[in-house]
């Protein structure tokens, strides 16, 4: 290794392959531990190696688990926390400050870091140079997780860095991709001067536009061809009237004749290439990810801090850097600002992108390299004809016409989108009601819809209904938007047995806290008790709907007294049918509003703010229960106990099968047609199959064993529970027509 870091000293190419090595050596154990969290299940190992592979696959692989349920026709609904758009959003006074202020912030930011950049690699110190640009880029990044951290707890001081967003290895890919780019930027300062460096860095538009024309094909406005010219005129009249300091080549003998030459050109090259992808899977993280730009700038820096010193370490560079920064105190304070200003300037990256939009970002660096020339043409002697300054004015010229031409276009498309969706929405108000709702359309508009739907036809207000599927299946997601469209209560039992064990003084809670632990079902005298003191509550007054309640016969048949003895009957049973296998991969990323028994997904139905409620701003929390074992020990309960329920409830024919398997908005609009239809009708009207088999029974005694059996009741309560007697008389009586 000593030998290849004393050849690497005269290559960048040679530098470029023991960096490599070094990267290699980690990501190789690395990329074995992810296959292997890839390819195990919990089921395989015993308990001690079980929880190692639960923490592997939380870091490496976390949204396997939920990736299959991604609809293609439901985008929507999975994107990132909603962003201010610079084109649409108002431009208020505080939000001009905060423009001025972004604009400072980056000017002085990167003007400084471009300066020092330029005096750490193209001069000496007490004539000995510096040439490792590995070490720069571990130093920055260093002190850029430090200042991410900071930010992190000073703005978000109740929430934990790691507490969401994508597996470790996507940062990985961002961080890789980030170190080379800013490594190529670096190297490419020993063959070329930064003015040249920075005047090339800002004409990417010309090649991505030559790729476009002959590899994929795409035509261009002839506005755009202009400008290309242009750009490459003004670009030819800079360099041929531009000198570089000619003090350099009296400390660099080798690389400074070789400025401006191939090598600079392709290290450039590079450079781009992995800026552009760096930025781009930046933003395919942002858009599937519901994550802050400090969450981003702390991974990605994290892991690149382990690639540099890895790097560093193997070749044995990191103790003579650290001897060259103990000889040159100027380069330790040097090498500390660069470090500050680009920790600082990624800050006002991130928050400038994030609030004003990239056109606007995009126009504030293209002034920023100006001004970067100009400097350091002031501070390090440059010289620049008169015609070297005209074509850079031309160059800068024809770069802003184009980003500007950019937003202009912006800003007309959006103004045409939001004018399509008004007239979108006025039409759908007119002539479409609520239960018929556009797969593309935002929730927003779903939930406009709704209001609306109702403030028309206050005769839709109310119904009585009751959710049945498994832990996942998706009631959380389709309660609430019943609850929203037909203005009534929910009533959850999971959520009045969670209130319940928080009360630590109450038996009744304690013995709740028990059975909860040990994934078993709650007796149903308890839960009619809790479901008794909530009924009556002012809010249930148009009515309810019941999620997780009925688990069996009994409970349904003293849910059907309750309700008679009010007046009142069940309008519709909706059970969510879905296959297990298809459960255990969707139920760990859930998240739930406790006070309001709203729920979202981590990945698929992500709150606007991470683990904030959408409407009220509370934090979110996750079900105590939601664990791989206590979910199969659930699902197993749920097939034993719950399922007959579905026969229960069929015979009576307002029991209603829908494949949760469906885009979350298909579900919700088959369920509100089925509300809607079994509400108008005035009395139970027995399914086909019901009545067949009522006619072949002879005895009350057969019917009475088809309905009650001792999977469903406590048969310790047999002898004096007169009320279980009652039920199963009425309900004979009403299955046979007397009553």
């Amino acid at each position: 290794m000593s030998l290849l870091r004393l050849i690497a000293k005269d290559s960048w190419l040679l530098r470029l392959l023991a960096n490599h090595i070094s990267y290699f050596s980690f990501a190789i154990p690395i990329s074995i531990i992810f296959l292997i969290s890839k390819r195990s299940t919990y089921k395989r190992w015993p308990q001690p190696i079980r929880r190692i592979i639960q923490l592997l696959i939380r870091i490496f692989i976390s949204n396997t688990f939920s990736s299959s349920l991604s609809d293609v026709n439901n985008r929507d609904e999975i994107s990132s926390p909603t962003r201010i758009n610079s084109t649409t959003s108002n431009f208020t006074r505080h939000r001009f400050f905060k423009l001025i202020f972004s604009v400072f912030g980056l000017q002085i930011s990167y003007l400084l870091w471009g300066l020092l950049q330029e005096r750490i690699m193209t001069r000496t110190y007490d004539g000995e140079k510096f040439t490792n640009s590995q070490f720069l880029v571990f130093a920055n990044r260093f002190l850029a997780m430090i200042v991410a951290y900071i930010s992190f707890k000073i703005f978000y001081p109740m929430k934990k860095v790691v507490s969401a967003g994508p597996p470790l290895y996507k940062y990985g890919i961002i961080s890789y991709a980030n170190c080379m780019s800013t490594w190529f930027q670096y190297e490419s300062l020993l063959y070329i001067s930064f003015p040249v460096q920075v005047i090339a860095k800002s004409i990417k538009t010309i090649p991505v536009m030559i790729a476009g024309k002959f590899v994929s094909g795409k035509t261009y406005p002839l506005r755009q061809y202009l400008l290309m010219l242009l750009m490459a005129f003004g670009i030819a009249l800079f360099l041929s009237g531009y000198h570089a300091n000619d003090t350099i080549k009296l400390s660099l003998k080798k690389a400074t004749q070789n400025i401006t030459t191939i090598n600079g050109l392709i290290l450039l090259i590079f450079y781009l290439i992995f800026d552009a992808f760096t930025s781009n899977y930046q933003k395919h993280i942002f858009d599937h990810y519901s994550i802050s730009f400090l969450n981003m700038m702390f991974f990605v820096n994290f892991i690149s801090i382990i690639l540099t010193s890895t790097s560093l370490v193997l070749n044995g560079t990191l103790l003579e850097c650290l001897l060259f920064m103990q000889r040159h105190r100027s380069f330790l304070i040097h090498a500390f600002a660069t470090s500050i200003c680009s920790s600082i300037g990624q800050l006002f990256i991130f928050s400038t992108i994030e609030e004003f939009g990239p056109v606007i970002f995009t126009i504030i660096m293209t002034v920023r390299q100006a001004f970067s020339i100009l400097l350091s043409c002031i501070f390090y002697g440059h010289y620049l004809s008169w015609y070297s300054i005209l074509g850079m004015h031309i160059a800068f010229l024809a770069i802003f016409i184009h980003v500007f031409a950019q937003f202009k276009r912006k800003v007309e498309i959006n103004i045409k989108r939001q004018r399509c969706i008004w007239i979108k929405q006025k039409i759908t108000k007119l002539i479409m009601p609520s239960s018929s709702m556009n797969k593309n359309e935002t929730n927003e508009q779903k939930q406009s819809l709704l209001k609306n739907d109702d403030k028309q036809n206050k005769t839709d207000i109310g119904a009585n209904i009751i959710l049945i599927g498994a832990p996942g299946s998706g009631k959380g997601t389709q309660s609430a938007r019943l609850v929203e469209r037909y203005q009534i209560c929910q009533i959850s039992t999971g959520d009045l047995l969670r209130q319940a064990t928080q009360d630590k003084t109450s038996l009744e809670g304690e013995k709740i806290r028990r059975v909860m632990e040990t994934g078993g079902l709650v007796d149903d005298e308890t839960v009619m008790s809790l479901i008794d003191k909530s009924i009556n509550k002012p809010e249930c007054r148009n009515g309810f709907l019941f999620d997780g309640f009925p688990r069996t016969i009994y409970q349904g048949e003293q849910l059907e007294q309750l309700l008679e003895s009010r007046q009142k009957r069940l309008d519709a049973v909706l059970e969510y049918a879905i296959e297990d296998d298809h459960l255990k991969r969707r139920i760990l990323g859930r998240l739930i509003h406790k006070s309001s028994g709203r729920t979202y997904h981590e990945e698929f139905n992500p709150p606007k703010q991470p683990m904030k409620d959408d409407i009220t701003g509370e934090k979110l929390e996750r079900r105590s229960d939601d664990t791989n074992e206590t979910l199969s020990a659930r699902l197993t309960t749920y097939h034993k106990q719950t399922k007959p329920l579905i026969d229960f409830y069929r015979q009576r024919n307002i029991h209603r099968s829908i494949d949760a398997t469906q885009s979350v908005n298909d579900v919700s609009k088959q369920s509100i047609e089925i509300v809607d239809y079994l509400r108008k009708q005035t009395t139970y009207k027995p399914s086909t199959s019901a009545i067949r088999q009522t006619e072949t029974d002879d005895t009350l005694t057969i019917k009475s064993k088809s309905i009650i059996n001792q999977r469903d009741v406590d048969t310790s309560h047999l002898s004096n529970n007169f009320l279980f007697i009652y039920n199963a008389v009425i309900s004979v009586l009403r299955d046979r027509g007397i009553i």
